[in-house]
């Protein structure tokens, strides 16, 4: 599909829009990225850069990119104002265009990026053994502790990262772990590097203490509002929690002796709502309301003594 001039433009005001966002973010964040030591700078400013793409949908835009055999920004982590002057400026060729360019010796090159990464990959994780590419941690199982020749035939099959989860064993047994690996490097000539994973806070349950609980009422209405049907509470002696799709609500029997079709319950609810209960019906173990507004119970609510209307 050929696109028209026009439309390779509108890409190129796109870009550069997205940007000049970029630059105004950067300015925002001077003194955050001022706080990054000078070695890592570029890496904070490239930071604040993808930060503020990922603050735009720009979804379409990547799509009209990539219909055009373009980039379409989807590996730009490392190098963002890179990879945008980038794409600027093939579309800066395609257009006629021309544009000022953006000094890029506070920001990463592709090159730079790339170099940065391996940097920080050797430092972090040790070299490649072997010349590859791929590391190998291992995360180590509580046996390891006791039984020396586990951390021998992982070292020997390309082990190059021994992780020890402190979440589990204890400091008696990650020096163990260590102390086996110390000999197994010497007895096989290889390095391993040691990851201490910290525990982080861990959330210990026990017995549930009884608390309220909360019960909701409620009429149902038509598609204006109105009540179509009164929301019905059926109070017990007992709780009886949704026996046949009925919840028995608890209530002092002294209440259910003393009831009368017609009377009125009133009472506050959890929200602090004035609301009053119509008596229905009596039964000789529950007692039938019903009510024309929502209603909210809690263990401990307090029911007036029943008003004969």
């Amino acid at each position: 599909m050929a696109y028209s001039c026009d439309q390779l433009t509108a890409l190129r005001e796109q870009l550069l829009s997205l940007r000049q966002h970029a630059l105004d973010v950067e300015r925002f964040a001077e003194d955050e990225i001022a706080l990054a030591h000078p070695s890592h700078r570029s890496a904070a400013r490239n930071l604040v850069d993808y930060l503020a793409l990922r603050q735009r949908d720009i979804s379409s835009l990547q799509r009209e990119l990539q219909r055009n055999g373009l980039s379409s920004l989807g590996v730009i982590q490392g190098h963002v104002m890179a990879t945008i002057d980038a794409v600027l400026g093939v579309l800066d060729t395609l257009t006629g265009e021309t544009r000022t360019l953006l000094d890029q010796a506070d920001h990463p090159t592709f090159e730079g990026a790339l170099a940065a990464l391996r940097m920080f990959a050797d430092d972090t994780l040790g070299p490649c053994p072997d010349g590859g590419t791929v590391r190998v941690m291992v995360t180590m199982p509580s046996e390891a502790a006791a039984d020396p020749t586990v951390i021998d035939d992982l070292l020997c099959q390309g082990m190059s990262i021994m992780r020890v989860n402190c979440a589990h064993d204890g400091p008696e047994a990650w020096s163990s772990m260590i102390e086996h690996l110390r000999r197994a490097e010497q007895k096989h000539g290889r390095v391993c590097r040691v990851s201490f994973d910290l525990a982080g806070p861990k959330l210990r349950t026990g017995p549930v203490a009884p608390g309220p609980e909360v019960l909701r009422f409620k009429p149902a209405r038509d598609r204006l509002g109105r009540v179509a049907a009164l929301g019905m509470i059926v109070f017990g002696p007992i709780a009886d929690a949704d026996e046949d799709d009925v919840t028995l609500v608890p209530l002092n029997p002294h209440f259910h002796q003393r009831a009368q079709p017609g009377d009125v319950l009133r009472l506050d609810d959890a929200r602090g709502r004035r609301r009053d209960l119509l008596v229905d019906n009596v039964g000789r173990h529950s007692l039938l309301c019903t009510t024309d507004r929502t209603v909210y119970l809690t263990t401990g609510t307090p029911i007036w003594s029943p008003v004969t209307c």
